[in-house]
């Protein structure tokens, strides 16, 4: 993510990309992260969130 963030420079909304990667209020709509923050097989990634980054 961080590689293609870059790459993309200005072309992204920084708030909406927060807002997404967060949540909207009591849907689980953003990042969980069940394990400590540098283990990645403790991150996942709601549905929504997928469907925003393939649009």
């Amino acid at each position: 993510m961080q590689d293609n963030l870059i790459r993309a420079e200005e072309t992204y909304d920084e708030e909406r990309l927060c807002l997404d990667m967060k949540g909207h209020g009591s849907m689980i709509t953003g990042t969980m992260v069940w394990r400590d923050p540098w283990d990645s097989s403790g991150w996942e990634v709601s549905s929504h969130l997928l469907e925003i980054g393939a649009g």
